[in-house]
């Protein structure tokens, strides 16, 4: 297919270079044309519907600026229908490969229509002055129809529209603002505002062609006159050739013409005005009964969701009502639950239309869904990216719903946040992050040990260690590139824990466990101090209700290392020099700082939690 270049130079792109005048339906020229026909289509269903009930034809030259916009609606349609035959569509037997061809299919489709829309049928009528005889109007004794049925012979000009499918398919399908503002509308309110246009658009024209009955039997007895007679209300609202007036008349007489209502207010009184509200009733019911069904079809396809929703609440509600627990903190809980759970969007359902594309659409969607999680994801980045594994990976992967507060303990799981926030490792995280990566890792050692807590409702996309390796199994070239990431993880971890062995040694060589002195200690003096250590825990008196301190214990056992009834050991320990009061020291000092990183750690929690929630209500 040709490249389509912007400008005037997309005309040149938009013919083969065989030299043919053959023209492609996505090239720019072709798709600015539909527009422009659009655009007039629209005009028109507004305008010459009243046109053709409020302007006579001999009256047109009255009116310079009607006859100049008629003038160039007729030649831009007719250019419309010359373009046709060289213009190369698609079709399902892959006919019109060639000029002849696309002329042919064309012809034997869509010409007769187009042309019976832009033949000037009036013209021709008005320049033969053809004269239509028929029965007297109820009431009068004219001997002639002529005015009413050359008004009438106007609307075979609505045969236009038909061609309105054809363009708007060609818009739709193409790149332009138009087509890709359009494609974003879900189906049902695509139906949705074809059924209100088709409404407003046939109360329209039905409007204009029963107020063609008032305006060309102006000198004859019209259903305008009768309404005059029997509700003349001040004199003024039925004035004669008020086209407002009648025009509001006709639009109420179409919509309950439409609906079927039929209040018998305004009725027709000619054998002609019979005749059009006939044919008005049969084109307006079959209309209507096509927007009714699809309202009612979109309705039944909109209630599915709530209508399994609804049940769901239905069997919630008879469990707790068995069970009891309607007045317990537990219903509402539940109840929101599934309120939520009801606005999830499960990924897995979206397998279906994956599983129906081609294997480069696969991966195109795949990327362009999840492939903001998988750039985060170090060990799947070493995968080539054009591997069915990333597809089947990605469908495999379960959706999860967890409540505030919850604690999800740390499993061999991959799992991606698509809404909410919670805390894992001392972060706060959320939407579009990850965490345990680390599942990669069969060794508890090496995997980090953290814990996630759920701030809010969490939904979480989980890829479960069993499901990676049954993929696995399933892709062999996609073995070699995840054995490498595992083996180099397994390095770089096990270098981390060793650097972290090496430096938890080294700082307790640096402290120590005491001077010179106190590691003097003997084991009597310690073993001495024990028993009165013990005892004085055991009496209520001695220490409290709570469990003794730090600071306590080494006291006590100062205490009981330095008796007189020590014996040896408390000889020892005297000719120490006051080593025990140095061990209390340390032990003081060290239970401080402990007690300051503990209100630390408490700050930083508290502050997370203020944090996730000014982020939840934001989100909100």
């Amino acid at each position: 297919r040709p490249q389509v270049a912007p400008g005037s130079m997309a005309l040149k792109h938009a013919v083969p270079s065989s030299g043919t005048c053959m023209l492609f339906i996505i090239s720019e020229p072709v798709q600015n044309w539909n527009l422009l026909i659009l655009l007039l289509l629209a005009l028109e269903a507004l305008l010459l519907p009243l046109q053709i009930a409020f302007v006579p034809e001999e009256s047109m030259p009255e009116r310079p600026w009607n006859v100049l916009y008629r003038f160039w609606v007729e030649i831009i349609l007719w250019l419309d229908i010359l373009l046709q035959f060289f213009l190369k569509v698609e079709t399902h037997d892959h006919s019109g490969a060639d000029l002849k061809g696309i002329a042919w299919e064309y012809f034997t489709h869509s010409f007769v229509v187009d042309l019976l829309s832009v033949f000037p049928f009036r013209y021709y009528a008005l320049i033969l002055h053809l004269d239509f005889a028929g029965p007297p109007a109820l009431g009068q004794n004219s001997s002639s129809f002529a005015p009413c049925l050359l008004a009438l012979l106007g609307y075979h000009k609505l045969l236009r529209f038909f061609r309105l499918p054809r363009i708007l398919h060609s818009v739709l399908s193409s790149g332009t603002r138009l087509g890709r503002c359009a494609n974003r509308l879900t189906q049902s309110w695509t139906t949705l505002l074809k059924s209100g246009l088709a409404v407003l658009f046939t109360v329209h024209v039905v409007g204009c062609l029963w107020s063609t009955m008032a305006v060309c039997g102006a000198e004859e007895y019209t259903w305008y006159m009768f309404m005059g007679q029997e509700k003349p209300g001040d004199g003024r609202l039925y004035a004669r050739g008020d086209a407002r007036t009648i025009y509001t008349c006709s639009l109420y007489w179409a919509i309950f013409t439409l609906t079927g209502i039929g209040y018998g207010d305004i009725v027709p009184v000619s054998t002609l005005e019979y005749v059009v509200a006939t044919t008005a009733m049969f084109v307006a019911s079959l209309i209507f009964a096509w927007v009714v069904a699809n309202i009612v079809a979109i309705v039944g396809l909109m209630d599915e969701s709530k209508t399994s929703y609804l049940q769901i609440l239905d069997t919630l509600n008879d469990l707790l009502r068995d069970r009891h627990l309607e007045d317990t903190p537990l219903a509402p809980r539940l109840r929101e639950y599934f309120t939520k759970l009801q606005h999830v969007k499960e990924d897995g359902c979206a397998g279906k239309l994956v599983d129906r594309l081609s294997p480069d659409l696969k991966l195109e969607v795949v990327y362009a869904v999840h492939g903001y999680w998988i750039e985060k994801v170090w060990w799947l980045k070493m995968i080539p990216g054009r591997s069915e594994f990333i597809v089947d990976l990605t469908r495999r992967m379960v959706p999860h719903l967890h409540t505030p507060n919850e604690l999800l303990p740390n499993r061999m799981e991959l799992s991606v946040i698509r809404q909410g926030l919670c805390i894992h490792g001392g972060k706060l995280l959320t939407k579009n992050e990850i965490f345990g990566e680390d599942m990669l890792l069969d060794s508890e050692v090496l995997r980090r040990p953290f814990t996630t807590l759920a701030l809010t409702y969490l939904h979480l996309l989980v890829l479960r260690k069993v499901v990676l390796k049954t993929v696995l199994r399933e892709h062999p070239e996609a073995q070699p590139f995840l054995r490498k990431a595992h083996v180099l993880f397994v390095v770089i971890r096990g270098v981390y824990r060793k650097a972290e062995e090496i430096r938890l040694e080294a700082r307790k060589k640096m402290r120590g466990e005491g001077t010179g002195v106190e590691k003097k200690l003997s084991l009597e003096a310690v073993k001495q101090g024990e028993e009165s250590t013990f005892r004085s825990w055991e009496t209520p008196g001695a220490v409290g209700l709570g469990s003794p301190t730090t600071t306590e214990v080494a006291a006590t056992l100062a205490k009981g290392t330095g008796s007189p009834g020590g014996g040896g050991g408390g000889g020892a320990v005297a000719r120490q020099g006051g080593g025990h009061e140095s061990l209390m020291k340390r032990v003081a000092e060290t239970e401080g700082r402990l007690r300051s990183r503990t209100a630390k750690l408490e700050d930083a929690t508290k502050r997370l939690v203020e944090q996730a929630r000014l982020l939840a209500s934001t989100e909100r």
